[in-house]
C-alpha cells in the first residue's frame, strides 16, 4: 500500500515542474494573466525563502540557501523512511506531499538559482499575502494536514 503513496512524490515534482514551464512560456517578468476574479498568474522568481524573506543576488547567501534545503530534505526523507510503517493512511499522505513539493522547490532552485512562483489568490482588494507554486500548494496541504492529524490524535489521548 505504501508504494502508491510514494508515487505522489514524483508525480508532485512532475505536475510542479510542468506548471513552472508552461508559465516561463506564456509569461514574461512583470506580465500578468487573470484567470478569474480570484487568482492572478504573475511570474516571479523567488530568490529568498517563504515570502521571498532574504531575497538576494550573493552567491554565498543562495549556496547557503540550498546546502541548508539539501540538509533539511535529506534528514525529512531518512526519518520519513525509517518510521513510515508507523504512519496512518493520512500522514503517509501528508509527508509524501511536502517530501514532493520540497523536492520540486529545491530543484527548481538548484538549477535555476530561484523558485518559480506564479499564483496570487486575492478577493476585490485584499490579496493573499505571498505568490506561490503548485509545489507550495501541496506542502501547505501536508502542513494542514499533520496538523489536523496531531489534533486528532491528541484528542483521542486525552
Amino acid at each position: 500500500m505504501s508504494k502508491i503513496y510514494f508515487l505522489l512524490i514524483p508525480l508532485i515534482v512532475i505536475v510542479d515542474y510542468q506548471t513552472k514551464v508552461y508559465i516561463n512560456k506564456i509569461l514574461d517578468i512583470g506580465e500578468y494573466y487573470n484567470i478569474n476574479e480570484y487568482v492572478i498568474f504573475n511570474k516571479v522568481f523567488n530568490k529568498g525563502l517563504v515570502f521571498g524573506i532574504g531575497h538576494t543576488d550573493s552567491i554565498f547567501y543562495k549556496n547557503l540557501i540550498i546546502f541548508s534545503i539539501f540538509l533539511i530534505l535529506l534528514t525529512i526523507i531518512y526519518w520519513f523512511i525509517a518510521n513510515k510503517e508507523n504512519f496512518s493512511k493520512i500522514s503517509m499522505l501528508a509527508w509524501c506531499c511536502l517530501i514532493g513539493g520540497g523536492i520540486s522547490n529545491f530543484i527548481d532552485r538548484l538549477f535555476n538559482g530561484y523558485v518559480t512562483d506564479f499564483i496570487i489568490l486575492h478577493y476585490n482588494n485584499y490579496f493573499f499575502p505571498g505568490i506561490f507554486n503548485i509545489a507550495d500548494i501541496f506542502i501547505t496541504f501536508a502542513v494542514l494536514l499533520l496538523i489536523i492529524e496531531l489534533g486528532f490524535n491528541y484528542e483521542q489521548k486525552s
